[in-house]
């Protein structure tokens, strides 16, 4: 055993919904060291994954302890989920925030529950919510757990459906559960924020907290035993033989965490101890009174107009929106934890949406999609790569988070965001700065990947001018972390795609026939910037098409043929210059003719994307250019205004330009083609719509 170093007052073993309160609370006294152990990671405030922050995702299996339960003969184990995370299970449970009844407070206290009367438990309750509705004599409006009943107008149509049916048999109808009246039917209140869970590890362990001096948090830390000297606790002992020493050792392991931690230190029936060889310590019930509540799920069939999973108050709230922007389509494509596979049947008012869109059949209607141009901006990248005030590009994105994604993506109704940096790449002058980042960046597309793969793919980004290291980031990212390809940038400041000193790279991206996306780069000509206009005007589509005829007259096209390109923004002005490049090729003005294709055959060999190019006109370019079955679905996702980008996916559907299969490639079969792990997702979505 090793011990660490030092005393601490107090130690508490788990982080969950009694310990990270607990941390808290006992931390404020300056004077009192308090040490935190969570067997899970400890994630700080900012970074918690979207497998824990997306309310609608319960016991994310990433973060859950995998206990079972003894069932039945017609399902001999049942699930028991408990998070294992800080947080613990307020970051993966269902996010009801129901207080128990005065009825039962009264029970509790006629069982000899000192001090646990509803009149003594009140103003706890208030003190530890904020919610900003309801009664002041039941509510508090400052603590730190914020809580929100859900309205009327937030209930899907199935919920306010139950509900109606309720009160047409009698039950009350209750808008507060956690008010006066708590026996009837209406919404829960749930600790949620926009969408977002709110768990103890993040409300109670927020940043300022953990600066605290006197507070250490050490997550990834399993605790075996509490260690005694006699009868008294002096510590714990960790799995990995690590001694951590306390004047007072706090357990809040869980309902089955601390009776564990207990039974193994010797504190529980003499008999069973001593039968599994462990010295008693003291001989107590531990682990006899056990009482938990079964969890199960009803399934329903709901009739055709309940099936919409997006609250009614806000789906009018988005129609309405929607009448008020002149010109935009938009569709709604909520996703559902209960009722999944329905997410796309049926859209409630369907009037307000264009003629094409309503006349989709159902089985278009649940077509898999895959954004294959989506950023990740995370602080730590915007804050390395853009100046204040000056953004790469010249277009200041929405801010970036994880939550932000997720609800993007389930408005947008699209299944998986395949991700990657932007503008301007990693490398702003300093190669070690840069190996540095591109790290940073492709570890955070990874662990979103282990998080939710069933939402993310991931690009990974190099460092490139610098070879070296690119071609070691290269090997990192597709061995280590296993990320679906990588995003080049159309140039590197000043060196372009298709450049010598890149002959290595893209030796060794055709060794590995990896998927390329290429993304503009702002132009390293002065005098293209000299209008003060935005680059995504023109010059981001004139650098890709730079990048593109470079690639193409140097032949690395022609050296890379397992290589899978894919060019963003439908490859600038390609498109529109095709008949040029014919012309030149006619002409033989460019030497290396006779090592590669025309640029009309290689153009049909490469994948362009619709991000911000998803009009009829570009459609049928890229029809006769490339191919439809060469097009792929791309939003540019945060750049785009958030309700232009929601109806990017409208605007291929809507499109007269293409047949039924054609959507449903351009959506996502072809991208589950380009990577074939995403088709296992495809086929389980078209699985559970059958």
């Amino acid at each position: 055993m090793s011990d660490l170093a030092g005393t601490v007052d107090v130690v508490i073993v788990g982080g969950g919904s009694a310990g990270a309160v607990l941390a808290a609370r006992l931390s404020q006294d300056p004077a009192r060291t308090v040490l935190l152990l969570e067997a899970g990671h400890a994630y700080a405030p900012d970074a918690y994954p979207p497998g824990l922050l997306d309310a609608n995702r319960i016991a994310d299996p990433a973060h859950d302890w995998g206990y079972t339960s003894r069932g039945t003969i017609q399902a001999p184990q049942l699930l028991a989920p408990r998070g294992k995370v800080l947080g613990g299970s307020s970051a993966v449970n269902a996010t009801v925030a129901l207080r128990a009844r005065p009825a039962d407070f009264a029970k509790w206290s006629a069982h000899g529950a000192e001090g646990w009367s509803f009149d003594d438990a009140l103003p706890v309750f208030k003190l530890l919510e904020n919610t900003p509705t309801g009664d002041d004599a039941y509510h508090g409006r400052t603590g730190p757990l914020p809580i929100r009943q859900r309205t009327d107008a937030e209930l899907t149509p199935s919920l306010a459906g139950f509900v109606d049916a309720a009160v047409a048999q009698g039950f009350k109808r209750v808008h507060d559960f956690n008010g006066a009246e708590q026996n009837g039917a209406g919404g829960y209140p749930v600790d949620v924020v926009d969408g977002v869970r709110q768990n103890v590890g993040v409300v109670y362990l927020t940043a300022e907290v953990r600066r605290r001096p006197n507070l250490t948090i050490r997550g990834d830390v399993n605790i075996d035993r509490v260690l005694f000297d006699a009868a008294t606790a002096t510590g714990v002992l960790a799995a990995d033989g690590t001694v951590y020493r306390a004047r007072e050792v706090i357990l809040s392991g869980g309902t089955y965490g601390s009776p564990a931690v207990l039974l193994r230190s010797g504190i529980g029936p003499a008999d069973e101890l001593t039968t599994l060889g462990i010295d008693v310590v003291a001989d107590l019930p531990v682990g006899q009174r056990l009482q938990d509540q079964p969890g199960y799920g009803n399934a329903y069939a709901l009739a055709p107009g309940y099936l919409e999973m997006t609250p009614a108050g806000r789906f009018r709230r988005r129609r309405q929106g929607c009448q008020r922007a002149a010109g935009r389509r938009r569709l709604d494509h909520p996703r559902s934890s209960l009722l999944y596979h329905q997410r796309h049947r049926h859209h409630a008012g369907r009037a307000h949406l264009p003629a094409r869109l309503r006349q989709l059949t159902q089985e278009t209607a649940v077509i898999f999609t895959v954004d294959i141009h989506h950023h990740i901006l995370p602080d730590f990248f915007f804050q390395a790569t853009n100046e204040a005030g000056h953004p790469a590009g010249g277009v200041a994105p929405a801010p970036w988070s994880r939550a932000s994604m997720l609800s993007f993506l389930d408005e947008a109704g699209i299944d998986v965001a395949v991700t990657s940096i932007s503008t301007s790449g990693v490398h702003t002058g300093d190669d070690a700065a840069a190996r540095a980042l591109a790290r940073r960046c492709n570890e955070l597309a990874a662990e979103m990947i282990r998080a939710r793969p069933d939402r993310f793919g991931g690009f990974a980004c190099l460092p490139l001018p610098d070879v070296d290291g690119a071609l070691t980031e290269l090997a990192y990212a597709f061995d280590d972390l296993r990320l679906d390809g990588v995003v080049l940038f159309s140039n590197a400041r000043g060196i372009y795609l298709g450049d010598s000193r890149f002959t290595p790279l893209f030796g060794e991206l055709q060794r590995r026939a990896a998927v390329v996306f290429v993304h503009p780069n702002p132009s390293p000509d002065p005098s293209a910037h000299a209008l003060g206009l935005p680059d995504n005007l023109i010059d981001f589509t004139a650098d890709t098409s730079w990048a593109i005829a470079h690639l193409h007259y140097s032949n690395t096209l022609a050296r890379t043929p397992d290589v899978k390109y894919v060019f963003s923004h439908a490859g600038g002005t390609v498109p529109f210059l095709a008949g040029r490049f014919a012309i030149l090729d006619e002409m033989d003005v460019i030497p290396g003719a006779e090592g590669r294709a025309t640029a009309a055959e290689t153009f049909r060999h490469l994948y362009w994307d619709t991000a911000a190019s998803w009009g009829d006109p570009v459609l049928r370019m890229l029809r006769d250019v490339a191919g439809i079955d060469h097009v792929v679905f791309g939003t540019d996702y945060p750049y785009l205004p958030h309700d232009l980008a929601v109806s990017c996916r409208a605007g291929i559907e809507a499109s007269p330009e293409l047949t039924e299969n054609e959507r449903t490639a351009i959506l996502g079969a072809t991208a589950t083609e380009l990577i074939p792990r995403l088709a296992a997702l495809r086929h389980q979505a078209r699985t559970r719509v059958s």
